[in-house]
Parts: C-alpha cells; structure tokens; sequence
C-alpha cells in the first residue's frame, strides 16, 4: 500500500497594498455611485489620492470601491472637510480626462429624478453614451466644430422671422402648416433661431433625423449628428462635441430622445418636433419623455414645440399659458373626398392622381390575409392553441399567429368546409391588387421591415403602412383601414391617427385629392375638410376630463410581480392619502395579463399632487428594497396603459 506523503500547511500570503499619500489641497470628493441599490444614498464622501489630485475635479467620471466590488461614479465636488468622521474609502481611479457631464447637467438629472421618483444613474444611463478612451481622445485630437454660419435668410412670414430672430428667452408652440413639406418649415425654424444661439433639435426617430439633417445639409448648414448606431467611440466623440466644454459650440444640434439632456451653454434653444410621436417616451420606467425634461430646462433655454398636430398636453400648456401658440395661415389648396359606403370607392381617385404624379396609400396593418374565417359558418379559423390563423403571402400555407404551426390543407373544424373567407387584409394583399389593378405603373412597397426613405423620381404608386411613407409630393393620398385606426383602444389612438394624417397631407401637391374611408360625418373627417388638428385635440382633452384621464389628470401605474404579494398593502397606504388630497382615483389592483401573474394598480391624481403620490411610493418600494422583496415598478404619465 502506498501512503501518500504529508506535507506541512502552509498559510498564503495576504498582499497589503501601499498605503497612498492624500491629497492635502480639498482631500474629499462628493461621488454620486452607481450602486443600484434602491433604498440606499447615491452621494458618498471619498478620499483624494495625491497622485489623483489635479484629475479628480467636479464631473469627472472616476471608479470607487463600494461594497467590496468597483462601481462608476461622478465627481460632484471637492470639500477640505467631510460631515463624516471615519470609514472613508479612496477613489480607484479617474477614467476620464474631460467632464463626463456638467454641473447643469446633473441638477437636471436631479431634478428628473424628483420628478420621476427615480435616481440619478436611471437618466444618466439613458443620457450619456458609454464613454470610450478612444472617443475621448479622438476629440481632443481633433478640430473644434466651427461656430460660424452666418445670417440665415428663410420664407418664414415675417411676423414669426421676427420673433424667432431675437435674443428674447421663448417659449412656444408653432403649429407646422399642412400643405407644405413639414422638413422644408422646420429647416427654416431652426436656421432662423440659429442666428442668435445654438438651436438643439429633438426629433422621434432616425427617420425624422436623416430627412431634416439632409435639408439643412442642402442649405449649406453643417448640422452636428448624434447619431444612435455610432460605434461606441464615435458616439462618445460626438458627445463631447455636443456638450459645453469650451467656448467655441456647433450652432445646430440633431439628436434622439436622449439628447435632451445635453449640456447647452445659456440661452439656447431646443426645439422638440412631433413631441407626442411614441418614441419620445421611454418605455422602461422611469417612463420619461422629451417634453417633459425639456420643459424642466425652461427657465435656462427657449423652448420651441412643432408640429402638424399638436399633442394633448402642448394644448393644455397653452391654454394654461405656460406657452404661446402661432399658427400659419394657410390656403386649403386640395380636395377631399370621403368614404360614401362603397369598399373600394377610391380606385378612381387613384386613377385620376396617377395621371399628375405619384400616389399615396396608407393603411394600417402589415401582411397579407391577416385573419379569415370558414365560407361555410362564419366561424374564425383558429389554430388548436386558440391563436388566430393568418397567410403570410399568396399562395402560402395557413399559419398560427402565436405557436407558428403550419396547416397545409386547411379546413374548418367545426362544418369541415375548406373554403376560406376573407376578413382582414394587410399591406401586402393590397399591394398586390393595386398591382394588378395598374398594371403599367411602378408600385412601392414600404413597410417597417422593408422602408423606403424617400419617393424616387417619375410616376410611382405607393403602398406603405404609417410611418414609413416615402418622404416626397404625392398628387393624391389615400388613408385605407381609418375605421380601424380610430377605434383603437389605445389611450393615445386618437392623438397617433391625427399626426398620421397630417404628416402625410403635408406632402400632398398643390391641387391634389385626399381620400379619407369614413364617412363624411366623423369628426375626423370634418378636421381633416377644415384642417383643424388643434381644435380636435381641445375636443378630446374636454371629453378625458369627465375619465379623469392625462392632460388634466396625471395617470401612475404601479405593477407589482408575481413574487411580490404586497400590491394590496401598497394600494392601501396610497388610498390614505384620499384626505390629504383635492382628487385621488386608485383602480385596481387588477390582473391584466394572466399568464405572467403581474398585478396593476392604476393611481389618478392632479399634476400639483403628484409629488405627493410618488414620494409615497417611493417610500414604499425603499422598505421594499430593505426587505430583499421586488420593487413596484412606477410608469408616471407612460405614453400607453396596455
């Protein structure tokens, strides 16, 4: 037998690190942590290294020990003295050579966060790309964007020339004129307000972006883009040229959501387009948008809403008069034509629009047979899951819309007949009937897969769902499946159908017909005939008054999850405020979705107590975090309830 040789323990050597010099000048430095913690202080006092000193300056981003792990932090000053005695820490490390963000900056990330009942980091995530060694140095080594552009001369009427042409502080909504290329009005807003300060715009999407940055581009401006799908390094680049750090600072900014916290110097401008489009809104919560953070800039910069149909609380804003409104004059140089209740009443409007120029079809759902139902009964064809059976193309096979089995050969399952009965079409479908119905013109498929940006030269017929129109004059434009767009139970369906509608009419030519499919009667028929977007919207803020429902109202969403049971207990504590409110409406809490078990509660008060409310819950969700137990997640004012 071989018995192994024992061997005597020996004890590893713990590596004490030199303990290093403080710096004697300001040795404290208030950090805001990203920790992530809930209930605990973002705002820590920490320890200046002396090798660290001249680097560590207010803004900088620098990494700290916290809780025996390396987190991000921001510098937010230095102080001789410290409210703490003992157990202070030292600063890792300074990761930036230039301000990661300014002091302007993180008071708005403050404030947002008061607003919003959130932290700091929540904002300075979604605002502030990763930042990049290889960016920042980029910057530095490269040329400072030039200031100079010159006076710009616009067609605007001279009345709102002059008053965009001042250096007065602003604050105002102008209603964008219908019949007129929106880009074209908007390039010219933001070039005449350019000769006094910078002008940062705000617009929804990459789309919105590339077709006003083209314009301007066509002008001779040289606008600078903050551009979403940047490598990591560029985009930081542009960040830092974006922000405040010297004197010298691009005239005209372009950006997404995000870029509403920029850093501006004094007395700029920012200028949010089509702020009630959806992508305005951040879906995760803290559920903030691009209107909301640039008014909380207001009393710093001017502020400039635009748009072909204003949303509700822009409306609200200016009948409160927190801001003016102007409104073009305009000439309603077009035809309208609606819907007499005939299906396929358009055809000659299509027919006649063909002979001047390129024509417009909207409609609303994407695909191809988007659901039929037996010949025979009238049953709707479901698949053994319960979901509903589509086509994806002609001559495909059947196809669940929810577990994805194919039924080739399809019949129903009650009568057996296997005759299919059409009810929805999609975009497709339709394309290929007009294809067929005009044989000898070009058509044009757009939809959110396959876009098409802008509407190529000569005669085309185009078919698109909304908003991925072909940006160009149509001699006639046709809104399909409007009956269906209107009906949505969406809390802002109303609001998105008239920005489609608007948006799209904007590109119609001088002379050209508009085909709307409802009838004459519907009230949105009669705003498009009277091109009165405005007054529609003051309609609809009178009838969500009587629901208690946002501009008047501030709607709060509180989801709990399925692993946390006390949703009751946090529906109560809220009702206890009802004594110490003018108006408190909690519904709920409900189960909308059985299959993922998550509870709602849905909290309706006024806009000056909603303070109230959301220090409540965050009290709550802080004994939450303290407790180990999931946090309520907090949607304030989201853009949808479902």
């Amino acid at each position: 037998m071989i018995v192994a040789e024992v061997r005597p323990l020996r004890l590893r050597q713990e590596r004490v690190l030199p303990k290093q010099q403080i710096s004697e000048n300001y040795p404290y430095a208030s950090v805001l942590v990203d920790h992530g913690i809930f209930h605990m202080d973002s705002v820590y006092d920490y320890l200046v290294p002396a090798s660290l000193d001249k680097s560590i300056v207010a803004g900088q981003l620098v990494e700290v020990p916290f809780n025996n792990k390396k987190k991000l932090g921001i510098v937010l000053a230095r102080s001789p003295k410290s409210t703490i005695t003992t157990g202070f820490k030292e600063i890792s490390q300074c990761l930036t050579e230039l301000p990661y963000c300014s002091n302007a900056q993180l008071e708005l990330f403050k404030n947002a966060a008061m607003r919003y009942g959130a932290k700091e980091w929540d904002f300075i995530r979604a605002a502030i790309p990763p930042f990049s060694k290889t960016g920042e140095r980029a910057y530095i080594s490269s040329n400072q964007p030039n200031s100079g552009m010159g006076k710009w001369k616009t067609s605007l009427p001279s009345d709102l020339a002059r008053y965009l042409d001042s250096d007065q502080k602003i604050a105002t909504y102008i209603q964008l004129p219908v019949l007129q290329p929106y880009w074209d009005v908007m390039s010219e807003i933001i070039l005449t307000r350019a000769n006094q300060n910078t002008v940062l715009l705000i617009v929804p999407n990459e789309r919105e972006r590339e077709l006003i940055e083209r314009t301007l581009i066509g002008v001779g401006a040289s606008p600078l883009v903050l551009k979403s799908d940047d490598a990591k390094s560029l985009r930081y680049k542009t960040y830092l040229q974006a922000t405040n750090n010297n004197s010298v600072h691009p005239n005209i900014i372009i950006g997404t959501r995000s870029s509403v916290f920029i850093d501006l110097p004094p007395n700029s401008t920012i200028v949010v387009f089509n702020d009630q489009d959806e992508s305005h809104y951040e879906r995760r919560s803290p559920t903030w948008n691009s209107r909301s953070v640039a008014l909380l800039r207001k009393r710093e910069h001017s502020i400039i809403f635009a748009s072909l149909s204003p949303s509700l609380e822009v409306v609200d804003a200016v009948s409160n008069r927190t801001i003016l409104r102007y409104t073009f004059s305009q000439k309603r140089d077009a035809k309208y034509i609606t819907q007499e209740g005939i299906s396929d009443d358009f055809f000659p409007v299509i027919s006649g629009g063909l002979k001047r120029g390129s024509v417009l079809v909207c409609i609303g759902n994407k695909g191809y047979v988007n659901s039929f139902a037996c010949q025979k009964c009238r049953n709707i064809a479901l698949c053994e899951c319960g979901g509903k059976l589509h086509i994806a193309k002609d001559g495909a096979v059947p196809k669940c819309t929810v577990c994805a089995q194919h039924y080739p050969g399809w019949s129903c399952s009650w009568c057996g007949e296997s005759r299919p009965r059409t009810i929805t079409t999609g975009l497709l479908r339709k394309g290929d009937e007009l294809g067929r119905a005009f044989p000898k013109i070009p058509v044009i498929v757009s939809h959110g897969e396959d876009s098409t940006p802008y509407l190529p030269a000569g005669t085309h017929l185009v078919i698109c769902t909304y908003g991925v129109e072909p940006r160009g004059q149509y001699s006639a434009i046709i809104f399909l499946d409007m009956e269906q767009q209107v009906s949505r139970a969406d809390l802002r369906g109303l609001e998105t159908v008239r920005e489609n509608v608007f948006r799209n009419i904007s590109m119609l030519a001088n002379g050209g017909e508009v085909y709307v499919s409802l009838p004459a009667s519907h009230s949105l028929c009669q705003d498009v005939i009277k091109m009165s977007p405005y007054r529609a919207a003051e309609r609809e803020i009178d009838e969500r008054n009587a629901a208690h429902l946002p501009p008047k109202y501030d709607v709060i969403q509180v989801v709990g999850s399925t692993m946390n049971t006390s949703i009751e207990g946090c529906s109560t504590l809220i009702r206890e405020l009802s004594g110490e409110l003018e108006f408190l409406d909690v519904v709920g809490p409900y189960q909308r979705d059985p299959q993922n078990g998550a509870r709602t509660l849905l909290i309706k008060c006024l806009p000056r107590d909603r303070h109230r409310v959301i220090g409540r819950l965050t009290e709550i969700n802080r004994v939450n975090s303290l407790r180990n137990t999931p946090l309520f997640t907090v949607k304030i004012d989201p853009y949808s309830l479902a």
